[in-house]
């Protein structure tokens, strides 16, 4: 379940040529996205959402560059340039996926949290 509702959250590998990158969404990334766009990231977000936040898409997918190799010791430096390439050589269908998937929220079918039952029968 996530519980970073607001922020995105998981980890997605994609195959670029020869190469496999990563993308880790969650707080420290937004922390970079937020960082690199200059404000909060529920700005990013409103931005993508329009449908001509190019540059905020690319903005979250660095900080998800940059989360990806500082959690897994890659030493190699992430740019913008770089990210924007590998989101070229995906698609931007690929790379919407990738960002729905990211914000998605986990709720029950009917929105409810389930009831919690302690197992005691009170007759």
């Amino acid at each position: 379940m996530r519980h970073n509702v607001g922020i995105g959250s998981g980890e997605f590998k994609v195959k670029i040529g020869e190469k496999e990158v990563g993308f880790r969404f969650g707080m420290l990334a937004s922390s970079y996205t937020e960082q690199k766009a200059q404000k909060p990231i529920f700005k990013v977000f409103q931005e993508i959402a329009t449908g001509r936040g190019s540059l905020a898409v690319l903005q979250y997918f660095y900080g998800g560059a940059v989360a990806y190799n500082e959690f897994n010791d890659i030493e190699e430096k992430v740019t913008l340039a770089q990210v924007s390439e590998w989101i070229e050589e995906m698609g931007l269908e690929e790379a919407m996926r990738i960002y729905s998937e990211s914000i998605k929220t986990h709720l029950p079918k009917n929105g409810k949290a389930p009831k919690e039952e302690a197992g005691l029968k009170v007759e």
